[in-house]
């Protein structure tokens, strides 16, 4: 048997283990208590991202494991990942590093496609985070064609080491990989047992358990192996201490030719988490973010229906503007003239991304049964200074409380749609979440799931719009008819 080394040299110049756990999905003591059994069982790798909100979890283990004498710092290879929607994300960078408890980050991932300024954002910081020491190693995670991969390649000083995608039996993309090897670039799988819905179909598959009882094996352990020995790293999950030791059991064996062959004969060219944008007019997103809490419940809510756009294959550009100083419109009339509102601030710099977009997603807390101030002077002079037309642009708020003033807020915010033409976008309730300290949207499962209707509701309502534009055109305007309520008799001048 050839023996598999148990780690690569990345293109950094540091070595990565080639498996390791992922922690999606776990939280609180259950996530302590997995990462701990995985370095009890052997891991070196741990996966995390500020997204899953368990990054403090994992530093916690740890440090216990460390304390306990089964590791050093030095022998563990932590990798996080930032969202491409973050308003600073070298703040997030230091964040994690708070929450991990750690002088420097073994791998930092930009999470997934935001928006183009977004993503460059945040590779932008983390190369500048190399260059400190925050950061050894760099990558990417959910981007899946040579082009994509080429524009970190092309335009950035720091490469990516390790591109983390969806990578399972049936969905193999070995062209990706055999490219990204000629750059030294490695692939790493999450989803190794097909995620989410899709594991009895991989463990229950005939192929998988007619090899697994060739070797004496279980099922999961062909199946990373066959990870292995196809070149990739992977991160198989589980709160499971038997099955994060039995997924690791996977080094005193090896898969033949033939059973490898038999394996890779599975591949569907199909993703479960992502389908397949076609060659078509990207749809565009403009998300407003009023939330002055960095990363707090309102992005929480936000985040849910990112994640189904980008599946969905919408562009989104997130604005925070939480923390801005914004005033409200004093009635100048000088956008009239000058085709901008006088005071030149985010609400200029939103301007042309509202009239680009084909959505507008508004977000906000509730303070006193009502949107955010700073939301709604934003507002005000954002539709009442922009003189393009909004008709059959897709409309869409989101409010989050601790307990009432939702409904109320909802309407509020609504109306900004309802008087500009644009088609309210719905969801199977009020477009609202839960919850008061930082994360504890992350709770509300019924709000959460509304938000992920809510986005492909949008999405639906976007195409079909854009589809019924092609084939009927617009509806037809007629001259705007005025009436005011006080109204005076021009021939006595009186008014009635």
């Amino acid at each position: 048997m050839v023996k598999l080394e148990d780690t690569i040299q990345l293109n950094s110049g540091f070595n990565m283990p080639i498996l390791g756990l992922g922690t999606w999905t776990l939280t609180g003591e259950t996530c302590e208590n997995a990462v701990y059994a995985a370095l009890k069982s052997g891991y070196r790798l741990i996966d995390t991202a500020k997204y899953y909100g368990n990054e403090s979890e994992v530093g916690n283990a740890i440090r216990h494991a460390i304390k306990d004498g089964i590791c050093k710092r030095e022998e563990i290879f932590i990798t996080t990942k930032l969202v491409p929607w973050s308003n600073n994300p070298e703040r997030d960078i230091d964040d994690s590093l708070k929450q991990l408890g750690l002088s420097y980050i073994d791998l930092c991932l930009l999470h997934q496609h935001g928006s183009a300024s977004g993503d460059d954002s945040v590779y932008r910081a983390m190369c500048k985070a190399v260059k400190a020491g925050k950061i050894r190693s760099i990558g990417i995670s959910n981007f899946y064609t040579e082009k994509t991969v080429s524009h970190f390649i092309k335009n950035f000083e720091i490469p990516p080491a390790v591109i983390q995608n969806e990578n399972h039996l049936k969905y193999q993309n070995n062209s990706l990989r055999d490219w990204a090897a000629k750059k030294e670039i490695y692939i790493e799988s999450y989803y190794p047992f097909g995620g989410r819905g899709h594991t009895k179909e991989h463990l229950q598959n005939e192929t998988v358990l007619e090899i697994a009882r060739a070797h004496g094996k279980l099922a999961a352990q062909i199946i990373v192996r066959w990870h292995l020995q196809s070149g990739y790293i992977t991160i198989p999950g589980s709160s499971n201490p038997n099955h994060i030791a039995e997924n690791f059991d996977v080094w005193d064996f090896e898969l033949t030719v033939n059973e490898m062959k038999k394996l890779n004969a599975l591949d569907t060219g199909r993703r479960y988490e992502n389908r397949e944008i076609r060659e078509e007019r990207i749809m565009k997103v403009l998300i407003v973010n009023s939330s002055p809490r960095h990363n707090g419940n309102t992005s929480i809510a936000l985040a849910e229906m990112i994640k189904i756009f980008k599946n969905e294959g919408v562009e989104t550009e997130l604005l925070n503007i939480g923390t801005q100083s914004i005033r409200g419109c004093i009635a100048c009339n000088s956008c009239a003239k000058n085709g901008k509102c006088v005071f030149d601030d985010e609400v200029n710099k939103a301007a042309p991304l509202f009239e680009e977009a084909d959505g507008l997603v508004i977000a906000s807390p509730v303070y006193y049964a009502s949107a955010n101030a700073t939301l709604i002077a934003f507002l005000d002079r954002l539709f009442y200074s922009t003189s393009f037309d909004k008709t059959m642009k897709v409309g869409a708020s989101v409010v989050v409380a601790r307990r009432g003033g939702l409904s109320a807020t909802f309407d509020e915010l609504n109306k900004y749609f309802t008087i500009s033409g644009m088609p309210v976008a719905s969801s199977e309730y009020w477009n609202s979440v839960h919850g008061m300290m930082p994360s504890e949207a992350a709770f509300d499962a019924e709000g959460l799931y509304n938000m992920r209707v809510l986005a492909r509701n949008m999405t639906f309502l976007i195409k079909s719009i854009a589809l019924g534009k092609a084939k009927y055109g617009m509806p037809q305007k007629e001259e705007h008819q005025w009436t005011h309520f006080v109204r005076e008799d021009l021939k006595t001048n009186e008014k009635y």
